[in-house]
């Protein structure tokens, strides 16, 4: 319940928790405002940083990404694509007497 209405406090959806029947000293809502000021900054910067690290992993393993990518593209497209119109690439092993396999150079 705490974190909840810390959130909320946080988004500025609550007034400040004083009792409004009682005096309260000024720099106690001084205070209060520079905390909460604080905590929006700190979340800011909380959110910039993950993203700045998010950025960084995506931009280091992009290319890597991107040939897995391809690679499970065309095995999808190969697997689609009826088995006789598959292309012959390679040697034929009967040529040099491995049966009737294909081989890649």
């Amino acid at each position: 319940m705490c974190l909840f209405t810390m959130f909320q406090l946080f988004l500025g959806l609550l007034d400040i928790p004083i009792n409004y029947e009682k005096f309260t000293p000024s720099i106690i809502k001084v205070l209060y405002v520079v905390y909460m000021v604080m905590a929006f900054l700190l979340m800011v910067n909380l959110l910039i940083a993950m993203m700045g690290e998010t950025h960084w992993r995506v931009a280091h393993h992009g290319e890597q990404l991107w040939r897995a990518q391809v690679v499970a593209t065309t095995i999808m497209l190969e697997r689609r694509l009826p088995r006789f119109l598959w292309p012959r690439i390679g040697i034929h092993g009967a040529n040099y007497g491995l049966g009737d396999n294909w081989y890649l150079r």
